[in-house]
């Protein structure tokens, strides 16, 4: 809504989610998705002032939350993953809120990853090419295959994301591609070192989406 320029629709969904949160006495909403962590980070808080609404909901990236609980010894890693990759700054999670680091230090931890950067990283990191889907299928094909490039470049077994978007953009590319590197989200990952079973591999489903 807040992009597609639905202001009144957009004001009626703040309204409606803020009332149905503070409901469920909710004080910080955990986000994975680098769109709704925007929306819910800048757009919410925007428009609920317009409507009068004191927004005291705080909005956190879940790479955010999982660094948290990184520092404080809450995660346990029980199985090891002899893995190398590398990582995918989205341009939402890195460029619009500056969270680089963070997914850094958490594939650190994991026990048997070696994190290697692709040419093109934090600041600098190149887009997927996705969102021009709106504009040029061109683009985001050259995109995504610049993207698998650098990653391959890398000798990574695995392109790790935090974006649904990302992640369904470069394991189509890659697969198209034949490439020698596979997407995997970083919570899959996370998860996996941590021994939660099952980890399912979305490839077959993302590439009947795409």
């Amino acid at each position: 809504h807040a992009l597609g320029g639905y202001e009144q629709e957009l004001a009626e969904l703040v309204a409606a989610n803020y009332r149905r949160l503070k409901e469920r006495g909710v004080k910080t909403l955990l986000l994975s998705c680098p769109g709704c962590f925007a929306t819910f980070k800048e757009n919410y808080p925007h428009v609920a002032k317009a409507l009068g609404i004191d927004w005291d909901i705080e909005a956190k990236h879940i790479l955010v939350f999982l660094e948290e609980l990184l520092a404080a010894g809450k995660l346990e890693f029980t199985k090891p993953i002899e893995a190398k990759v590398t990582y995918h700054d989205s341009c939402h999670v890195g460029r619009w809120f500056g969270i680089y680091e963070a997914p850094r230090r958490i594939l650190e931890a994991i026990p048997g990853i070696e994190l290697v950067e692709m040419e093109h990283n934090r600041e600098q990191s190149l887009c997927c090419g996705l969102v021009a889907c709106f504009t040029s299928l061109e683009a985001v094909a050259h995109a995504g295959g610049k993207r698998i490039e650098e990653a391959v470049a890398t000798g990574a077994e695995y392109v790790v994301t935090n974006c649904a978007g990302c992640g369904s953009q470069l394991n189509a590319t890659a697969v198209a591609a034949k490439a020698p590197v596979k997407q995997k989200d970083i919570t899959d990952l996370l998860a996996e070192a941590m021994g939660i079973e099952p980890v399912i591999d979305p490839t077959e489903t993302i590439g009947g989406y795409m």
